[in-house]
């Protein structure tokens, strides 16, 4: 079960360089968020995504990621072209990029530095980011854009599972 056995790298703090696809190992701050159509978490936090995305546009590219085997008709193509993320979103139709990253829920976030994952996890605490108190995701960013190490390397991914065919 190699995605089980990713994912355990990447919460042992394992360097997970070779896990991350050959197209995310480039140079800069990349975030790379699994997103769904269907999941009313991943909805929830697409607002704080175009947030972050839209502050630290040209220092971090954002990319979206929609894996989800069973989000595969024109209705969820559409969600993705008419919503208001100010970043691509890129059908994974067999959840292979899913699956070479280790992600499990949707959303699930990986902070990339030069194709070297430096935080995975959720992009914040709770399933409503009104309430959340920890910002997992700003602050591994802030601290990053200020060259320092993130507070943390990985949190809990909040969420719906990402359904695969296996």
């Amino acid at each position: 079960m190699p995605t089980l056995f990713l994912f355990l790298t990447l919460l042992a703090g394992a360097d997970a360089h070779a896990a991350v696809p050959a197209e995310f190992r480039k140079p800069g701050l990349q975030v790379v968020a699994f997103l769904s159509s269907r999941c009313p978490c991943s909805a929830a936090h697409e607002p704080t995504l175009a947030t972050l995305a839209k502050k630290y546009e040209g220092q971090v590219k954002f990319i979206g990621i929609h894996s989800n085997v069973d989000e595969n008709t024109p209705e969820d193509a559409e969600y993705f072209r008419k919503g208001a993320l100010p970043f691509e979103v890129k059908r994974d139709s067999k959840a292979l990029l899913a699956d070479a990253f280790g992600a499990v829920k949707t959303p699930h976030v990986f902070v990339l530095q030069d194709g070297k994952i430096r935080y995975a996890g959720g992009v914040d605490d709770s399933k409503d980011p009104v309430r959340s108190e920890g910002h997992y995701l700003a602050d591994a960013l802030e601290a990053l854009i200020q060259g320092r190490k993130p507070p943390r390397n990985q949190a809990r991914a909040l969420g719906c599972i990402i359904r695969r065919n296996s």
